[in-house]
């Protein structure tokens, strides 16, 4: 809010100390106004938009602010019929999707697109800014997502790639029907809320990345042992109400250590994310993972999954006895140390079930020395 405040301070200064002059076809204008002083009329407009832009981006949905609310002064700003702000995800490279768009748009509108889809695409993949005053109806690629789409009735299009360090965050995308274009003196105002929409992108990716990192291990992106405890906890919740019972899985790689000596740390953080990764993807969705030291893993499962929960780890240690090294023929011998505990027979909380499952690792340890 203060930055919006201080460029309409700047702004009003800007536009009191310059003559009037006429200008014609203000998208949005009122003609009497404009008549009078156009080039104040403009200048209280883009005071009002900056202003009442940095209060929807610092306001959520039910405060009245939110990224419709800000695409929706955009749109009465602009006089175009349709706003849309598009997202790129960091794991999806092939894809661009719908973050907000103004009110007016369909709601069975899809949300995801290919990358190479529309004159979107066509914004996100280039990275340039893309302007066409008047469509020709009979183009091939007159859509503006994808073919089909029940916005067929566009005539103009303006879409900014949103670049954050020369990096895609998305796209602001602009269409209009016959008859709406977008003044040029409109382009430097909405160039600048492209970048305000920019930090704003890159703000929420940042935040993101914070709560992730409260919640997984940075070595593997599972949770880490708080994290895991809280799920267990939960799912001893869950379990007292049916009656049934969780048992916890401590599963102990070793050989990580060796193979660092070998090929060096950068290569057994590799291995250990891959390794991590194979976790995942067998994972059921009732069962929890986590990952509490370096190289030691936990599994909780209901009780009822005891079988495949055992025949999990059986794969999971002979997967791990001959794993294939990524950009090498190689391949790393490891291998497994499990132990078990089982709530409630054996503890009444996370912490001591996990306590207990680790003292029999151990001792398996010491049996074995």
């Amino acid at each position: 809010m203060q930055f919006g405040q201080i460029i309409a301070r700047v702004l009003q200064r800007l536009v009191g100390g310059v003559s009037p002059r006429k200008i014609s076809g203000v998208a949005g204008g009122d003609a009497s106004a404009n008549s009078a002083d156009p080039l104040a009329s403009l200048g209280g407009k883009i005071c009002t938009l900056c202003k009442r832009f940095e209060f929807c981006l610092s306001r959520s949905d039910h405060e009245g602010g939110g990224l419709t609310s800000a695409l929706e002064l955009i749109r009465n700003f602009t006089g175009l019929t349709w706003v849309f702000l598009t997202v790129l995800k960091g794991h999806d490279k092939k894809h661009y999707y719908l973050a907000a768009t103004s009110n007016n748009v369909p709601k069975t509108i899809p949300t995801k697109y290919l990358l190479s889809s529309g004159l979107a695409g066509w914004v996100h993949t280039k990275l340039k800014p893309l302007t066409i005053d008047r469509f020709k109806t009979n183009s091939q690629k007159s859509f503006i997502f994808q073919k089909n789409e029940p916005l067929n009735s566009f005539r103009s299009f303006y879409g900014w790639p949103v670049l954050y360090n020369d990096q895609p965050r998305g796209a602001l995308i602009l269409a209009g029907v016959d008859g709406e274009t977008l003044n040029p003196i409109f382009t430097e105002a909405l160039e600048c809320i492209v970048d305000r929409l920019a930090a704003r992108l890159h703000m929420d990716r940042l935040i993101l990345k914070v709560m992730e990192l409260d919640q997984v291990d940075s070595q593997t992106s599972l949770p880490h042992r708080g994290q895991f405890l809280e799920s267990l906890h939960h799912m001893m919740e869950v379990a007292d109400i049916k009656g049934e019972g969780v048992d916890l899985y401590v599963l102990a790689t070793s050989g990580l250590g060796e193979f660092a000596t070998r090929q060096g740390q950068e290569a057994a953080g590799s291995l250990l994310k891959s390794i991590a990764a194979q976790l995942k993807e067998d994972l059921r969705s009732t069962w929890r993972l986590g990952h509490i030291s370096y190289g030691v893993f936990t599994l909780a499962a209901p009780t009822a999954d005891a079988a495949e929960a055992k025949a999990f780890i059986i794969r999971f240690k002979k997967n791990l006895e001959n794993w294939p090294l990524i950009g090498t023929s190689g391949r790393a011998e490891l291998g497994l140390f499990p132990a078990m505990a089982t709530y409630p027979c054996d503890g009444l909380s996370p912490e001591q079930l996990l306590e207990i499952a680790l003292t029999a690792l151990a001792d398996d340890d010491n049996d074995d020395g």
